[in-house]
């Protein structure tokens, strides 16, 4: 008693430390960094409060913002490289395949301001104009790229536009100082660097039309409306309805960022989004820049676009796979109980997993002796199985006669997935049986089983070629069974417990080579067929597969009164002989068939 109690203790001490680790690894914080663009970009203002945001939300995650890159291709390119871990980018702008989406954020406009006086209406008319260019490394500069080619302005093979450019590396100053007829911004309406060359520098807004065109080249391009008004009411600006071309504008994450980080990062941009569209500083509050915005007397708005942040459908909706952070928060409904609850269980199995092993194997024997009647309706399944391959092969023969070969290999098929199951079951069987899992009786009757489902076989002219792909077979099941047990390091962690208590445990050795369990099956089967019962072989064909279908029959009836035996001696529960019941009286349906 003395012996179990200190190994308890120590069991004990054991779940706690392991908890201590988890803790600490659940309390590391995280630190994340951000590509936005340049600071007085839509993004990079969304992203300063995004960071803003997260960083006081109190998830043990840090944000940081890069202080200013080109665009989106650039910001693509660092997360690709591993230098950010999260970037902002136009959907239309191809993404490397470390990129995964975590949000649409608010759509972006093609935008083409044009001087008034410049007789420019529409964008064939560009064609001789001054046109001041967005920076490279962006990607509206891409964007640009397309829509001329679009529009035959350019062609693939030239690298020149055929209207003038201006290489400045601010295109608004080019265009306000009268150095320019025409720039190009892909920014969301109402953006207020718009606004100026709009209401200070004599500019005004084109038409973009053919977006349907040219979604079938960019999927990601939609048809959009800039509305009568959206820069200025009185007058308006523009003064009507500017049809034109939306991009979405995307949140992307690095597909190795922790799956629990970015569900966090995601549920903040969701739940949190009165924050990111305005200033969280109380009026009431003069000066304070740390008091929270309860009483919604707030200064003046942020980010009016953070409104229109919107979940991406389930295959992405812009050819990006969702990140697993960001799917599990959107494939919410209501948190689980085991999401609720995550923390306490992590707690819970950490120091009771070690004792319930423990108990488990202590009582093994005792679990062992219950709910017997899975071997009788394993059993069960093996002689429908026979039963099956008994009808494959009498089609088979009959399909070989007469040439009909598509036939022939689809009954050879199942011929040999049947036949594989039962042998598989023997391999299993034996197992079990030296670790008195199972009775004699039960082994035999999967023995025999084979025993009758070779002697059918050998009735086939290529009767050995279909043994050897049988055991093939068998030999690929189990690997595959195999693979799909505990985790090696699992494993390892019980056998060692189960060593340490002086418990023996015996298991398959799941890294047995196939070489090696081939050989294993091989000899199976072949005393299987050499069990099998010479004078059956003198036997022509259909009455050698009748009278295996009556055999089948009573086999059958001496399963079930095995297990009626069993039921009476309290060996199986009443409840479980009912189970095995409604099994056994499908398969004598089929047999009587």
């Amino acid at each position: 008693m003395i012996k179990y109690k200190s190994r308890f203790v120590i069991l004990l001490v054991l779940g706690l430390v392991i908890c201590l680790f988890v803790s600490l690894f659940r309390s590391q914080r995280q630190y994340l960094k951000i590509a936005a663009g340049k600071p007085n970009g839509d993004s990079f203002i969304f992203a300063k409060k995004l960071a803003e945001v997260v960083n006081n939300s109190e998830n043990n995650i840090t944000i940081s913002v890069l202080e200013s890159t080109p665009g989106s291709h650039k910001n693509l390119e660092l997360l690709r490289q591993g230098e950010v871990q999260l970037a902002m980018a136009q959907a239309d702008i191809p993404a490397p395949p470390q990129a995964q989406l975590v949000s649409l954020l608010f759509p972006d406009m093609y935008q083409l301001i044009v001087k008034k006086d410049s007789g420019i209406e529409n964008i064939l008319d560009l064609r001789g104009k001054r046109v001041a260019l967005p920076p490279e490394g962006g990607g509206q500069i891409k964007s640009f790229d397309f829509l001329m080619k679009h529009y035959s302005l350019i062609h693939q093979q030239e690298s020149k536009y055929k209207f003038i450019t201006i290489n400045d590396d601010k295109p608004a100053q080019a265009f306000c100082a009268g150095k320019a007829d025409v720039v190009f911004y892909v920014r969301r309406a109402g953006n207020d660097s718009i606004r100026q060359l709009l209401k200070e520098c004599n500019g005004k807004l084109i038409p973009i039309k053919q977006a349907g065109a040219m979604k079938i080249e960019h999927p990601d391009l939609e048809t959009a409306t800039i509305p009568q008004g959206a820069y200025q009411g009185n007058p308006p600006i523009p003064g009507q309805n500017i049809i034109t071309v939306s991009v979405n504008r995307l949140l992307l994450a690095h597909k190795d960022v922790d799956k629990d980080v970015i569900r966090r990062i995601t549920r903040i941009l969701y739940e949190h989004r009165q924050d990111l569209i305005y200033d969280c500083r109380d009026a009431s509050f003069e000066g304070s820049q740390d008091v929270k915005c309860y009483s919604g007397n707030y200064l003046k708005k942020r980010i009016p676009a953070a409104a229109l942040i919107r979940q991406p459908n389930k295959s992405g909706g812009t050819g990006k796979p969702i990140h697993r952070g960001a799917r599990s928060y959107y494939n919410r409904e209501d948190p689980s109980w085991f999401e609720r609850y995550s923390g306490v269980m992590e707690v819970f199995l950490a120091i009771t997993l070690p004792f319930v092993s423990w108990c488990l194997f202590l009582f093994r024997e005792n679990i062992a002796k219950k709910n017997k009647a899975d071997d009788y309706i394993l059993e069960v399944t093996a002689l429908m199985d026979a039963k099956e391959c008994v009808q494959a092969v009498n089609s088979f023969i009959k399909a070989h006669q007469s040439n009909q070969t598509d036939l022939s290999k689809e009954l050879r098929s199942s011929i040999i997935q049947k036949a594989a199951k039962i042998l598989l079951n023997v391999k299993l069987a034996e197992h079990a049986r030296e670790r008195k899992k199972i009775s004699n009786e039960s082994l035999k009757s999967f023995k025999r089983t084979l025993g009758r489902t070779a002697g059918v076989i050998e009735r086939i002219d290529e009767s050995e070629e279909i043994f050897n792909a049988i055991v093939q077979e068998a030999a690929q099941r189990r690997e595959r069974e195999l693979s799909k047990r505990l985790i090696n390091q699992l494993q390892s962690f019980i056998i060692h417990c189960c060593k340490y208590l002086g418990i023996k445990l015996k298991s398959l050795n799941s890294s047995q080579a196939p070489s090696q369990l081939e050989k294993d099956l091989r000899s199976i089967l072949n005393q299987a067929k050499a069990q099998n019962k010479t004078q059956l072989k003198n036997l022509e064909t259909p009455e050698h597969l009748k009278l295996e279908s009556q055999n089948i029959r009573q086999d059958l009836e001496a399963i079930l009164k095995r297990s009626v035996n069993a039921l009476v001696e309290e060996r199986i529960s009443t409840d479980s002989f009912q189970s095995f019941r409604v099994v056994w009286q499908i398969a004598v349906g089929e047999v009587n068939k």
